[in-house]
């Protein structure tokens, strides 16, 4: 997915084959693309949109997208924009149900998440 489509924020993509042929995108075209070829091997997917915390520097959340997978029977997150296999609590996943959606970013703007601690964990 890096290879072909530039992590960028530079266009607002209209749909999948656009972002490749410009050859960037945002986590939105990263996650579609890897929800293609998942689906091309067969492979169950979806997209999950939510907010992710942006880093210390940062201190706040911004909206992202990733993706899930079937793997064991069971929904796995991905973020391939990421890297990420596993993804840090960070992540607040949003519900899949478009209605509910569309009503939660109806109210994003006036939302606050006041972050009030952040620690590095130890290894053992």
């Amino acid at each position: 997915v890096d290879e072909a489509i530039e992590d960028s924020n530079e266009i607002i993509s209209p749909n999948l084959a656009y972002a490749l042929e410009k050859q960037k995108g945002d986590c939105s075209e990263h996650a579609a693309l890897f929800e293609a070829l998942a689906r091309a091997f067969e492979i169950p997917c979806r997209r999950v949109n939510g907010l992710v915390y942006m880093g210390d520097w940062a201190q706040s959340f911004g909206l992202h997208a990733w993706n899930e997978v079937v793997f064991e029977g069971h929904w796995h997150p991905v973020d391939v924009t990421r890297r990420a296999m596993q993804l840090p609590p960070f992540y607040i996943r949003f519900p899949l149900d478009s209605d509910k959606q569309d009503r939660l970013y109806a109210h994003i703007a006036r939302m606050e998440i006041e972050v009030l601690k952040v620690e590095q964990a130890t290894a053992n």
